[in-house]
């Protein structure tokens, strides 16, 4: 995916997120900022197909260092999925998809 394409992704989720309150890090490891800079991912960037693209939590930098560095792939994919699942947003993917698609007409 073209780095405009993420940019302006990220300006979306970051709007998305908002409206549904979610403001601050979901990740909440040790040593987390707790304010959002933005997304991880439940694959690597590298692995991900385009519908999994917004597979995202809202993510502080040491918690999203942390969460690519130090777990496993499955372990990773493992949590966004249960924050996800769990939240109060568990729609989350399926209505950034649609938003996505819509949005990129």
């Amino acid at each position: 995916m073209k780095v405009k394409t993420r940019a302006a992704l990220r300006k979306r989720w970051k709007i998305e997120f908002e409206k549904r309150g979610i403001v601050w890090c979901e990740l909440n490891l040790d040593g987390c900022w707790k304010k959002v800079h933005g997304f991880a991912h439940a694959k690597k960037s590298d692995e991900l197909k385009p519908e999994e693209y917004n597979e995202v939590v809202a993510a502080c930098n040491p918690c999203h260092g942390q969460l690519d560095e130090g777990d496993s792939h499955q372990d990773m994919e493992d949590m966004i999925h249960l924050i996800i699942m769990t939240s109060s947003w568990p729609t989350r993917t399926e209505d950034l998809n649609r938003m996505t698609t819509v949005w990129k007409r």
